[in-house]
């Protein structure tokens, strides 16, 4: 009997199994040629029977497809049978063989990217690629698609290994394993990692403020006086480091993924202290567009964060690879909920006059006709005729002159402002313009 054939049918790698190699198909067709009066053939895997097959009375050739082999080596071989059924004393050469059908797997050592919905987001600051279920004699590793190859090195297992890749970004099917079988054959092809993302650089502080200039209208104190349930901070984050990540490509497509690349956390610290929003821990919380990321985000602050007086406002951004940024400069501020007092001198004139006011903290006076407006807000006395009020900006505890120039008849009380906007109660004396 002549040589027997080993034939690989599975996968992208087919054909003929060299002596010694690796194959993916585990149950692999042997075949051959018989010789003299052969009638059938008897196959033998490992030593085991494993089944009898027809010779061709016309070509001699024979062919069988074996049994599911195990992922271990093996061997084969084929006895010659008479028409009687007298096999052989003597075998066809032996043919070994390895059968491995578990794929290599390929993952970030350490994924720590927070993509909400991708888990993994193969998205790291960490640059680590674990490579698993070898069964091979050496591997290789490509990070350009397969154009330069660089040999891996096991691990202790034996089955496993690691590379690291620098940062930037790997389009899907540019990080690559291929395996080699002791005979230097590859190994069913070559396994592949999804489009994948390694950035090791800190975002950059976020600037915050109230006195941004494209902003240049918005103003804590404003917000204080018109939100009294919280405070908006606005802070700009257009030096976040967007170059890596509007440039990162889906774990599952080839396309550029930008819906989702922007995912930054957010964190905001109120006098030292890291601060929860309502409902939302700032652990946890995202910046959820490109748009938003590029310019501006509001967030708002619990008002049980603040004290009374000079308050300090800080944030960072923890990037979508994990890395944190630093503080940024503290945005300092001066928080007040007091109501001011109004002090007014009790007297009576007729509108050539002045009346003395004053207030124990710095804003704006406002003389009101109480016979013709009802304050109990400031717009209370801005929407009244202009004939029932005067007012004037004052220092803290320094008496000041308002003129009555212009003012109907009538009695006035005063009322004070303080410089976060908050409202006094009327001032326990009246002035009457006769």
């Amino acid at each position: 009997m002549t040589n027997i054939i080993l034939t690989d049918n599975v996968g992208t790698v087919t054909g003929e199994i060299d002596y010694g190699a690796t194959t993916n198909d585990s149950t692999p067709t042997v075949s051959g040629r018989a010789s003299g009066d052969a009638a059938y053939v008897n196959v033998y895997g490992d030593g085991t029977f494993l089944g009898r097959v027809a010779v061709d009375a016309l070509t001699g050739t024979w062919s069988y497809e074996t049994p599911a082999f195990s992922e271990n080596p093996h061997s084969l071989t084929a006895w010659a049978v008479d028409a009687a059924g007298n096999q052989a004393t003597s075998y066809s050469a032996e043919l070994a063989f390895k059968v491995v059908t578990t794929p290599v797997t390929l993952a970030l050592k350490s994924d720590t990217g927070t993509n909400p919905g991708q888990v993994p987001d193969l998205v790291s600051n960490v640059g680590a690629v674990k490579v698993g279920s070898l069964n091979c004699t050496t591997w290789q590793y490509s990070v350009d698609g397969g154009a330069h190859w660089i040999d891996g090195i096991f691990d202790s297992t034996g089955t496993g290994g690691t590379f690291t890749l620098l940062e930037g970004n790997y389009d899907r099917n540019r990080i690559q394993v291929q395996q080699f079988d002791a005979l230097g054959n590859v190994q069913e092809g070559t396994v592949s990692l999804g489009g994948t993302v390694i950035d090791q650089t800190n975002p950059l502080a976020p600037q915050i403020g109230n006195a941004i200039p494209e902003y240049a209208s918005i103003n804590l104190l404003e917000s204080l006086a018109a939100e009294p349930g919280n405070v908006e901070v606005y802070f700009k984050t257009s030096t976040f480091d967007a170059d890596l990540y509007t440039h990162r490509y889906d774990a599952t497509d080839s396309t550029k993924d930008t819906d989702n690349a922007l995912n930054a956390k957010v964190h905001l610290m109120v006098n030292g202290v890291l601060i929860n929003s309502p409902g939302n821990n700032f652990a946890s919380y995202f910046v959820l567009s490109e748009a938003q990321a590029a310019g501006y985000y509001t967030m708002d602050i619990p008002m049980g964060s603040f004290n009374q007086g000079d308050n300090t406002v800080q944030a960072r951004l923890i990037d979508l690879a994990g890395n944190t940024g630093d503080w940024s400069t503290p945005l300092t501020y001066y928080y007040d909920t007091v109501n001011p007092t109004a002090t007014l001198t009790e007297a009576s004139s007729n509108n050539s006059g002045n009346a003395t006011v004053k207030s124990n903290e710095a804003g704006k006076a406002y003389l009101v006709n109480i016979d013709n407006v009802t304050v109990t807000q400031v717009g209370d006395i801005f929407t009244a005729a202009n004939s029932d009020w005067n007012s004037i900006d004052i220092a803290a505890n320094t008496e000041t002159s308002l003129s009555l120039s212009n003012l109907a008849a009538g009695r006035y009380a005063l009322y004070v402002t303080d410089t976060a906007g908050n409202l006094s109660t009327d001032a326990a004396h009246i002035y009457t313009v006769i």
